[in-house]
């Protein structure tokens, strides 16, 4: 049955009635921002959600070549049959193999065949193992150009070599490329290691140290310039670190445990770069079980009235 004007009028004038309807969809009161759990509240739920984090944590840690459960492996037996062979199959017949990448990574005359020699092995379980993730830290040191610096460095932290630790640390600190600087942090992520602290807590800070500045002849900054771009440098305006690389620091930290490594992911709270502040954030939930926001008073209230903020 048709529904008549006089009918639709009342419906409509209850879609429009605050509390009822459409209305409520535009009032500032349907704009607030979810309560926060009380403080005490999350003080009961804190073990749980440590615990629940540093699982995840731990998966995360232990790379794609971790011992997986036996259903896993049965579909990632099927996925070979069907995807994985096929694909093996056809690179054969093309003669894309992994003796012809092998020497596409050693390639003198062009760092695109390098950097796909590098990915192309480091895509294969045996290309995550020595003696290949010993030929990756030795470009990450010494190739001239700076993507294939970063594709050794991601390859290294893809296959979690810990012995490659001291190479992100050097990296992290001394080379002058943020993109490379960047890959290291995030390798440091992965596989932490007491020593990158203090490198990991200077960077989050953000002053660049004087030797990653490239100066003039007259002793000015050069930043921005195109004899920087062109060495891909990319360095703030400012002499502060790059952003993506303060990032990776402050998701780095999130495997310290320490009150030290803590406040100064606080510091980061109020940052300028809003995906610092979030990053700090997250690692603090995650080391903790705690989240009080972005309240920096709070944070130090907790880390310092808990015996145990870190379970």
């Amino acid at each position: 049955m048709r529904l008549r004007p006089p009918v639709l009028l009342p419906l409509f004038a209850l879609l429009l009635t605050p509390g009822c309807g459409l209305l409520d969809t535009v009032t500032p009161e349907t704009a607030r921002r979810p309560t926060p759990v009380p403080y005490e509240h999350q003080l009961i739920d804190a073990p749980a959600n440590r615990a629940e984090a540093r699982l995840v944590n731990r998966r995360r840690l232990e790379g794609e070549d971790a011992p997986r459960p036996t259903t896993k492996r049965l579909l990632e037996g099927v996925e070979y049959l069907f995807v994985g062979f096929p694909a093996q199959l056809i690179d054969a017949i093309s003669g894309n193999t992994p003796l012809k990448n092998a020497r596409k990574m050693e390639d003198p005359s062009s760092p695109d065949r390098r950097r796909e020699g590098i990915y192309y092995l480091s895509d294969h379980a045996f290309g995550r193992k020595p003696p290949y993730t010993t030929r990756y830290e030795q470009k990450s040191e010494n190739d001239p150009d700076y993507t294939v610096r970063v594709a050794a460095v991601r390859s290294l932290n893809r296959a979690r070599d810990h012995a490659a630790v001291a190479a992100f640390i050097d990296q992290l600190d001394k080379n002058p490329n943020e993109w490379v600087r960047t890959e290291a942090a995030k390798a440091l992520a992965n596989i932490p290691d007491d020593r990158a602290v203090p490198s990991l807590l200077r960077h989050l800070e953000g002053t660049l140290p004087a030797s990653l500045v490239r100066r003039d002849r007259s002793g000015l900054p050069t930043l921005g310039t195109a004899a920087n771009l062109t060495a891909g440098l990319g360095l703030a305006e400012d002499h502060r670190e790059a952003k993506d690389v303060r990032i990776a620091c402050a998701d780095a930290l999130r495997n310290f445990h320490t009150t030290e490594v803590a406040r100064a992911l606080v510091n980061a709270l109020q940052d300028r770069d809003f995906g610092v502040a979030y990053t700090a954030r997250k690692s603090l939930k995650g080391m903790t079980g705690m989240d009080l926001g972005y309240d920096q008073a709070a944070w130090l209230k907790y880390l310092t009235q808990v015996p145990k903020p870190f379970g």
